[in-house]
């Protein structure tokens, strides 16, 4: 299983890279990382990417998925109907008005997913988006959960902002947004699909663990 090489290789090979960071975690926090529960299901991280805005970091996403699945590297993988975690931990300097952040997800899902597809889901869209105020700073983590038992759920630093039921449609536009044809940038694609160079993924995971 692709997923679970790539976990033992980061609990192997990470903590060295940490020696000359201020915060060093323990393989408790990396094995948390990389590993989440979903109701009854753990799901294991896939990749991980950082997506730019205006010259500047904006966010760090990882994509978790079922730890049953036998992950082959596809994007079939992603619109599975299984439990599966979206992650955006901001990383930008500036704070990220909530509205900025929605407008940059209402336009990847639009560039990335068909019209039939959109209209017929654009009620749950609107929904879901809603339940975004104010703005988010740098370390704030924002997550899509998905599972048959309650749809689509949305979380700000863990706590539930709200869900919408019976969704995994829903979620498959989600998904498209990193996946699809037009993803943030082709580097982010490839290592949210899991094909990030070592280096790149112990990178990666230092610079999740200091925002």
């Amino acid at each position: 299983m692709k997923s679970i090489k790539y976990l033992f290789f980061l609990l192997i090979v990470i903590r060295p890279a940490f020696v000359l960071s201020d915060q060093l975690p323990s393989q408790a926090e990396l094995i948390a990382l990389q590993r989440v529960e979903l109701i009854d299901k753990p799901a294991l991280m896939i990749g991980m990417g950082l997506t730019k805005q205006l010259n500047g970091d904006f966010y760090i996403g990882a994509f978790y998925l079922d730890e049953s699945v036998q992950y082959g590297g596809g994007k079939e993988f992603f619109q599975m109907d299984v439990p599966r975690r979206m992650v955006f931990k901001i990383a930008s300097k500036r704070p990220v008005h909530a509205s900025s952040f929605v407008r940059n997800l209402i336009e990847g899902i639009k560039i990335n997913n068909e019209a039939e597809k959109l209209k017929a889901e654009g009620r749950k869209v609107r929904q879901i988006m809603r339940h975004f105020h104010g703005s988010f700073r740098k370390g704030d983590t924002i997550s899509f959960d998905y599972h048959r038992n309650f749809g689509v759920r949305v979380r700000l630093n863990g706590r539930i902002l709200g869900q919408v039921k019976g969704s995994n449609q829903l979620y498959g536009l989600l998904v498209n947004m990193w996946v699809g044809d037009r993803p943030p940038s082709s580097k982010f694609k490839t290592g949210i699909m899991g094909g990030n160079s070592s280096e790149d993924a112990v990178g990666l995971l230092k610079s999740y663990f200091q925002l």
